[in-house]
C-alpha cells in the first residue's frame, strides 16, 4: 500500500504541492491570497491524492493536515515529507472510519468536540478572508509609519546607586551626601548592591533597562545631582547619583523595508474594530438557571 500511495503521489502531485508540503501554516495560508489564483487553487485542492475504503482524500485534505500537524519535524526532502504526510494521513481516515462504524461520531462528547473544531476553523477561515479583504491607502500607511518609526531621541544616564535594604539607612545616606560626603565613597563603605566595590558605578544607561522606578527617578533628575528622597524597587532601597545625560536620534528604517508589516498591522486593526461592532449587534441570551447573568 506505502509503495503504491508514493507512485502515485510522484506522478500527480510533484509540481502541485510539493513546495507547499515543507512551508510554514502561514506560508499555505498566503498563497491563497490573490484572488485571480482562487479558482486554480480550488481546482488543485479538489484533485484526488487517493481514496480509502470509498472516501477521497485530497489534495486539500492534504495541506490542511499539513497546517494543523504537530509532532515530529518533516523530512527537509520534499518527497520524503510528501511520503510521511500521506501516510499519516491514511491511517488518520482509517481510524476516523473506524470510530464511525462504532457509532463514536454520535457521542454527545465527539460531537461536541466536532462542532468547536469546525467552529474554530470557519472562525480562522473568516479572520483570513477579512484581513485579506480590508485596504489599506498610502495616506493610512504613511500615518501609520510616522506614528510608529517616526525620528525618535534616545536618552542615555552615567549614573552611580547606592543600594540598601531599608528607607531609614536610605535616608541617612541622602543626609550625608547633603552634608558634602563623597558619593563613590559612601557607595563603597554601604551599598549592598555588586557596583558598591566600584563606587556604585552603573555606567551609561537607558530606562527601558533598568527597573521602572529607577529609571523614572532618573528621568526627573538634574545632571550632577543625587536623588533628593529614596527609590523603592524589588531590590531594595536606592540613592542614585547622575553623572552625566546624552541624547542621541534614532533613525527610523525605511518605509518600504516595514511596509509589509504595517499594512499587515493596520488590516488586523481594521478587522478588530469590525468584530467589535459585529459582536455587540449580536443577539445574545443564556437559558434560565444557566448561572450565567446577561450583562448587555
Amino acid at each position: 500500500m506505502k509503495m503504491e500511495i508514493k507512485m502515485k503521489m510522484k506522478m500527480e502531485l510533484k509540481k502541485i504541492v510539493l513546495a507547499a508540503l515543507l512551508a510554514s501554516p502561514a506560508a499555505l495560508v498566503a498563497q491563497t491570497e490573490a484572488p485571480e489564483d482562487v479558482v486554480d487553487i480550488a481546482k488543485e485542492l479538489n484533485m484526488p491524492v487517493m481514496t480509502v475504503n470509498g472516501e477521497n482524500m485530497t489534495v486539500g485534505h492534504l495541506l490542511a493536515y499539513r497546517m494543523t500537524r504537530q509532532g515530529m519535524p518533516l523530512p527537509q526532502d520534499p518527497m520524503q515529507a510528501q511520503d510521511v504526510l500521506v501516510n499519516e494521513l491514511f491511517s488518520s481516515m482509517l481510524l476516523a472510519q473506524e470510530a464511525a462504524k462504532m457509532g463514536l461520531d454520535k457521542q454527545p462528547q465527539v460531537v461536541a468536540r466536532l462542532d468547536v473544531v469546525r467552529q474554530q476553523t470557519l472562525r480562522q477561515a473568516a479572520l483570513d478572508e477579512l484581513i485579506r479583504k480590508q485596504e489599506v491607502s498610502e495616506e493610512d500607511l504613511k500615518a501609520a509609519y510616522d506614528e510608529q518609526h517616526g525620528a525618535t531621541e534616545k536618552s542615555e544616564y552615567k549614573t552611580r546607586h547606592i543600594l540598601v535594604e531599608d528607607e531609614d539607612t536610605a535616608k541617612e545616606i541622602i543626609k550625608e551626601l547633603d552634608d558634602g560626603k563623597d558619593f563613590a565613597e559612601l557607595a563603597i563603605s554601604k551599598s549592598t548592591g555588586p557596583s558598591g566595590p566600584n563606587g556604585g558605578d552603573l555606567g551609561w544607561v537607558e530606562t527601558a533597562r533598568v527597573v521602572k522606578p529607577f529609571g523614572d527617578a532618573l528621568t526627573k533628575m538634574e545632571k550632577g545631582k543625587h536623588s533628593s528622597s529614596p527609590v523603592k524597587t524589588q531590590f531594595g532601597w536606592h540613592v542614585i547619583l547622575l553623572e552625566e545625560k546624552k541624547t542621541s536620534t534614532i533613525e527610523p528604517p525605511a518605509l518600504e523595508s516595514v511596509r509589509d508589516e504595517l499594512t499587515e498591522s493596520l488590516k488586523i486593526e481594521a478587522v478588530r474594530k469590525h468584530l467589535e461592532n459585529f459582536q455587540s449587534s449580536a443577539e445574545l441570551s443564556f437559558p434560565e438557571g444557566s448561572g450565567v447573568e446577561d450583562t448587555k
